[in-house]
């Protein structure tokens, strides 16, 4: 999860900065694709952890349904 922001935050603030890097196709999927990236990192992956590593659903049947539907809207599987 460190190494998804350490090397996407950075992309995406270096793409965004420079208007010629900006403006180019390519590079709009690339940000696109970074912060998907940062979303799985910051939704999917530490749910998944905590549920492995407790065997069990910690964060009450609110957070459950929350999780699921971001992961679900955001099409992160």
């Amino acid at each position: 999860m460190a190494l998804t922001l350490l090397f996407n935050a950075p992309l995406i603030i270096i793409i965004g900065n420079r208007a010629e890097l900006r403006t180019k196709r390519p590079n709009v999927y690339v940000i696109y694709l970074a912060v998907a990236d940062i979303l799985v990192g910051c939704i999917t992956m530490p749910a998944e952890i905590l549920f492995v590593v407790l065997g069990e659903w910690v964060f009450g049947n609110g957070i459950c349904k929350l999780t699921v539907y971001l992961e679900v809207k955001l099409n992160v599987q």
